[in-house]
């Protein structure tokens, strides 16, 4: 495939992969975006100070929220959420396998407002670790 251009900066693929998979490793999204680790850590800090990607850590791994009711920066454009951008690309939640097995398929609103809570009810019933999490834009 061809790599000159792309529809979406690299900011934008990091927000997509994200928010595919909030669980992914800062060297699976570099993988899929095709750019180095390094960028992808710079990418997300600046994602994260302009409040479009919250951090959160859980265990040893972080997890990322894209903050859906952001408004995106395209000169020249209309205003529009970061939702609009990941419900327009997102047709689907696109999953990989897991290394065990999961107690729980999870189908969730990708609003940011929703996330938390889920995710507190999931570590509530002590699943979070052992179920998959499918986040819907919508």
């Amino acid at each position: 495939m061809d790599r000159d251009w792309s529809l979406l900066s690299n900011h934008g693929q990091v927000l997509v992969a994200l928010a595919r998979r909030p669980d992914l490793r800062l060297r699976d999204v570099a993988a899929a975006v095709g750019i180095t680790e390094r960028a992808v850590q710079a990418i997300v800090n600046e994602l994260v100070v302009a409040g479009q990607l919250e951090r959160t850590r859980e265990g040893r791994r972080n997890r990322y929220l894209v903050r859906g009711d952001r408004p995106l920066r395209a000169a020249g454009a209309e205003e529009r959420a970061v939702a609009d951008l990941i419900h327009a690309l997102v047709s689907g939640p696109a999953l990989g396998p897991r290394d065990a097995e999961a107690l729980a398929l999870v189908l969730a609103c990708s609003d940011h407002r929703f996330q938390g809570p889920l995710r507190a009810l999931l570590a509530g019933e002590g699943v979070v670790e052992r179920s998959e999490l499918l986040m819907w834009p919508g």
